[in-house]
């Protein structure tokens, strides 16, 4: 997923600086803006699997601690 990410992140910024002839991380590029939302995104995503993952392992360590 991350090779994805950032494969579009390159590609989209040199779409606008070569095409476009603006720097890379100027408001007037699209790309910039959409790389900043999927930064978020990104980021909110991973720390939600996080703490999906230390639920998981709370509720199963629980039940193996119950059955034993």
């Amino acid at each position: 997923m991350e090779v994805l990410y950032k494969a579009a992140d390159v590609g989209a910024d040199l779409v606008g600086k070569v095409e476009a002839g603006i720097p890379e991380d100027d408001p007037r590029n699209p790309a910039t803006i959409a790389d900043n939302v999927g930064d978020n995104v990104w980021r909110r995503s991973r720390y939600g699997c996080r703490l999906f993952g230390s639920y998981v392992a709370t509720v199963l360590s629980s039940m193996m601690l119950v059955i034993i």
